[in-house]
This record gives structure tokens, C-alpha cells and sequence, in this order.
């Protein structure tokens, strides 16, 4: 009977390390692999570059100015000769946990941009988040893949 009990207090506490570490705590995010940092869309500006969901921001050139009343664009305090800019938008319920992950594969001349994310909640979809980050700039014959994982 004490080797039962043990067995299942061992395999709950691993559970516990294992099983909740795989994601950040509640509505935190954390960046992995080659990413750089996060980054802000500078006041007044909007990505050119958004197809549907995703966005790819290799130069200063491929950001708008928001025509907003009273809006003065704030400076763009980025060196696009050495960084690139990545975004996913996702939707989720109340709050999320989300994992950005950047890959870069130089032997396929690829970049691959994963977003993974943990719904908080019983909310409907009412979260969104861009999940813009910073990346080593990339090359122009690189191509960018987007992966999302809803967990």
C-alpha cells in the first residue's frame, strides 16, 4: 500500500514539474530561439507588410503612417541593416500563455516563425496579441514560414 501511494505522489509531483512547465505563468509570454526581443509598433504606424495574419518588416519602407487626427509618428528606433521584424496575430479568450519560437534553417534558406499559445479562461475569443518581434535581419533569398499551435 506505501509503495502505491509512493508511486502516485511521485508521478503527481512530475506531472506538476513537467506538465505545467512546458508554457510560462498566466498571461506572460516568453521568446526562444534566435529571436532578438519583442517590438513596438512605433506610435502612428501601421505594418504595410500584413497579409492576413502575418507581417514581415524587412525595411523602415514597409511601415505606414497611420492617418489618426493629431497623431505625430513617433521615431523608429530600430536599425533595419541589422534586425528584420516578425508578427502573428492570434486570438484567444481571456488571457493567454504563448511560447514565440524563431528557427533559422540556413541550409533551406528558410526563417520559421512559431507561435505557440495556451488559452486562460472561459472567455470567447475577446485577446488578441501580434506577437511582433525582433529577428537577425533577413536575407532577401530567405523565405519566412508562420506555424501557430493552439494548445
Amino acid at each position: 500500500m506505501k509503495s502505491a501511494a509512493f508511486c502516485f505522489i511521485l508521478f503527481f509531483t512530475l506531472l506538476l514539474f513537467y506538465g505545467c512547465g512546458k508554457y510560462p505563468r498566466r498571461g506572460e509570454s516568453v521568446n526562444r530561439g534566435e529571436i532578438i526581443g519583442n517590438f513596438e509598433m512605433p506610435r502612428c504606424y501601421t505594418a504595410a507588410t500584413y497579409t492576413g495574419n502575418v507581417c514581415v518588416i524587412r525595411a523602415a519602407g514597409d511601415l505606414d503612417t497611420a492617418e489618426f487626427a493629431g497623431c505625430i509618428p513617433a521615431a523608429i528606433d530600430v536599425d533595419f541593416n541589422k534586425v528584420s521584424v516578425l508578427g502573428h496575430t492570434i486570438s484567444y479568450g481571456c488571457t493567454a500563455k504563448i511560447i514565440r519560437e524563431l528557427k533559422i534553417d540556413h541550409l533551406k534558406k528558410e526563417y520559421n516563425y512559431t507561435v505557440k499559445f495556451k488559452d486562460q479562461g472561459i472567455c470567447k475569443r475577446l485577446g488578441m496579441a501580434y506577437n511582433l518581434v525582433l529577428v537577425p535581419k533577413i536575407p532577401e533569398d530567405y523565405r519566412v514560414n508562420f506555424f501557430v499551435h493552439e494548445d
